[in-house]
């Protein structure tokens, strides 16, 4: 069996999985009868707007040829689901290249969960959510493999520190992300 990995990236202003597999011209026919399905020649493979419903009609139109190698597609999913609202929207390429390019590991995706979370219990408004989580998910980032919780206070303030004076951030940017650090989880 032939296998097909599915990987996500933005293109022409949309979010699109990506197909990838060895040239093999049965494939290419089965692949075409996808609805929606369209060649790339910036990507060099066939692409398809990022919905259920065309990953379900992929699998099945190639089911018998080909197995779909999802596990890529899945990681982008849970990113997605914790760092974007609404993952029901269309993102941003920006944002969709920070999932690709950052994921979070395990613990600091379920801390990013709860904190969004906490938010929406202490009901803070849609705007203020967005910034609080896009200010707490930058910190996740840089943090790389380390995990949240075993950041101290003095960490934090280092933390704030090198975004006031090698990342210039105004006055206003300052702010956001030390009230978004007030719901850190700390030891």
């Amino acid at each position: 069996m032939e296998t097909i990995l599915i990987k996500p990236f933005h293109h022409r202003g949309k979010e699109v999985m990506g197909l990838y597999f060895e040239w093999n011209q049965e494939l290419i026919n089965l692949v075409k009868q996808v609805k929606d399905v369209r060649w790339s020649r910036t990507y060099t493979c066939w692409y398809l707007p990022c919905t259920r419903q065309n990953y379900n009609e992929l699998c099945v139109a190639v089911s018998r040829f080909a197995i779909v190698d999802n596990h890529s597609l899945k990681e982008y999913l849970k990113q997605k689901q914790a760092v974007v609202a609404d993952s029901g929207m269309p993102v941003h390429k920006s944002t969709t290249d920070l999932i690709m390019q950052f994921p979070l590991n395990e613990q600091n995706l379920q801390s990013l969960i709860s904190y969004r979370n906490l938010l929406l219990v202490k009901k803070y408004s849609p705007s203020t959510i967005k910034s609080y989580c896009n200010a707490f998910h930058q910190l996740l980032r840089l943090l790389g493999h380390r995990f949240i919780g075993d950041l101290t206070k003095d960490n934090l303030q280092s933390y704030l520190l090198w975004l006031s004076e090698k990342r210039k951030y105004s006055e206003t940017g300052l702010n956001t992300a030390v009230n978004a650090m007030k719901f850190t989880p700390l030891d």
